[in-house]
Formats: C-alpha cells, sequence, structure tokens
C-alpha cells in the first residue's frame, strides 16, 4: 500500500470523527486488533467526545499517530512483503482512550519539533 493510500485511509477515520454528535457513558478505547473494530472503536470514541474542539483534535491525532504508525510498519512490510493495515499502524494505541491519543499525537509533536532545533 502507498502512502497516498495510507494517507487517505488515516483522513477517511479522521473525518468520520468529525460530525460525530452526542456522548456515550463511560470512556471508550481503541480496538486496534483489526480494521473494522479500530474504525468502529475510533467512531465510538467521537460519539463520546462532547466538544467540537475535542472532537477535531481526536480526528486530528487519529490522522497523526495513524501517519507515524504507517511510516513505521510500512519499512518492514516493504522488507518481507505482505499487505500493511491502518489497525496494525494504531497498535501501540490499543487500549488508549481519546484523551490519552491526544496527548500520545501532541508529545510525539513536541519531541519532533525538539529534535528539529
Amino acid at each position: 500500500m502507498h502512502r497516498r493510500q495510507w494517507m487517505k485511509q488515516a483522513g477517511a477515520i479522521a473525518l468520520a470523527t468529525l460530525p460525530a454528535l452526542g456522548t456515550a457513558c463511560g470512556q471508550p478505547t481503541l480496538d486496534a486488533s483489526n480494521e473494522t473494530a479500530l474504525k468502529a472503536s475510533v467512531q465510538k470514541m467521537a460519539l463520546a467526545l462532547k466538544y467540537d474542539a475535542q472532537k477535531k483534535k481526536f480526528g486530528a491525532a487519529v490522522a497523526y499517530l495513524s501517519m507515524r504508525g504507517a511510516m513505521k510498519t510500512q519499512m518492514g512490510v516493504a522488507l518481507v512483503g505482505g499487505k500493511p493495515d491502518l489497525a496494525e499502524a494504531l497498535r501501540d494505541y490499543n487500549g488508549k482512550t481519546a484523551e490519552e491519543m491526544i496527548n500520545a499525537a501532541g508529545d510525539a509533536e513536541a519531541k519532533i519539533r525538539a529534535l528539529a532545533k
């Protein structure tokens, strides 16, 4: 799968989180066991967020973390062959809440900016 396809998938999941309205009891977590479960859990997590600003941050975090994970898994796939999937790219965040994913994306971005100085 090419980088452009990864971006399309990550973008589609991020966009799916933005229009989600309503709230849910408790804090749902990411299920990265497979791509179908991943998409369903991202949708459920977005529904649990109360404010549009949170939903936008979450959508951006999903896209950012997906791309970071895709870059890591893409190298392994290129070396041994096979088909990468988005669930594999986000496997490091399995079981995390939306807030934890937003924080992880912010922490990773801060580290990259510090290295660029």
